[in-house]
């Protein structure tokens, strides 16, 4: 009668665990992507913000945005609903192939940690019930993806479409590894952007200058934020003639893609979120009572702010 009695217990634990999983199942904690993205970005910073370089964290940054960017575009549907099992290779061969935009040195930075990455999104991954992977992959056939896209590119930049791509990818993948000397030989030449710094001191110009520095002042104590507005402010006043009352998107756009550089150093801790403090700058220089058309152009700041991010690491990659 007690071993009757036990085993009924028994039986009546295992199925209380068996319903509180699954009443555990029913009540995950609501999914919010940007939650999603902000954990995995200070996760990564946490583990990872002293074993690399300035420049390889802004990589690892921007790829990890990369990469959960098409995670979400593939899976944000599934996630929101409950348990998502998530085809790891298949999100990271999308990345690499979006990654396009970048020069042959953001692929020879990536390999030096993109195994550790793949490594820390299985094990945030596993502590998240609603994330299940398959399919993620070893080091040789990350490699071997990195010698694709690169093989590609350099396909591409030679005008030759695809041609060549598979050739050089069979050369650029050498007994597991980059061959990151023979890569960086066969791109020499093809560079499609090399920005080149000013090395001449700014000067005064005059009392919009002055208001300018001031109001960048009042707007943020952040000297990173505030070099750039800067920048941005001198830059518009010297090659366009627009003081801050003169901003429009046509302005704005013209410097930042062929001016920029002239006029600003990008420092590789901070070059994301730039393009929305202009933005939020405008909306405050707007409220203060200047008339900048920008204001009222309907400028996607947040596409700018990409757009910035993105060629300001290939600068750091090229002059680093």
């Amino acid at each position: 009668m007690k071993q009757g009695h036990a085993a009924q217990v028994k039986s009546l634990k295992a199925q209380k665990n068996r319903l509180g999983k699954q009443k555990q199942a029913t009540q995950l904690k609501p999914f919010v992507a940007d939650k999603y993205i902000y954990f995995l970005r200070v996760r990564w910073y946490l583990t990872h913000h002293q074993k690399l370089s300035k420049l390889e964290l802004a990589v690892s940054d921007e790829f990890l945005l990369s990469f959960t960017e098409v995670l979400l575009v593939d899976y944000k549907t599934q996630l929101t609903a409950g348990p998502t099992t998530i085809n790891v290779l298949d999100v990271l061969t999308k990345t690499l192939n979006s990654s396009v935009e970048f020069t042959w040195q953001y692929f020879t930075v990536l390999n030096k940690f993109l195994g550790d990455f793949i490594n820390f999104f299985k094990k945030e991954s596993s502590v998240n019930p609603r994330t299940l992977l398959m399919a993620v992959p070893k080091r040789d056939e990350i490699v071997r993806l990195m010698a694709n896209n690169l093989g590609l590119q350099l396909s591409m930049r030679q005008g030759q479409e695809d041609k060549l791509a598979a050739q050089y990818a069979g050369m650029f993948y050498a007994d597991g590894k980059l061959a990151e000397e023979l890569i960086a030989e066969m791109f020499r030449g093809t560079q499609g952007m090399q920005p080149k710094l000013i090395k001449t001191p700014l000067v005064a110009l005059g009392d919009d200058m002055e208001v300018g520095t001031l109001m960048v002042a009042e707007y943020t104590e952040k000297p990173e934020v505030a070099a750039f507005l800067q920048a941005v402010q001198t830059g518009m006043i010297r090659e366009y003639h627009q003081s801050m009352d003169d901003w429009n998107v046509e302005g704005i756009l013209s410097f930042v893609q062929e001016k920029l550089f002239d006029y600003w150093t990008p420092q590789a801790d901070v070059i994301v979120g730039l393009g929305n403090e202009l933005g939020d700058y405008v909306k405050y220089l707007a409220e203060a009572g200047y008339k900048l058309p920008v204001a009222n152009e309907n400028l996607n700041w947040t596409a700018l702010d990409e757009y910035i991010s993105d060629i300001a690491l290939n600068w750091l990659l090229i002059n680093n």
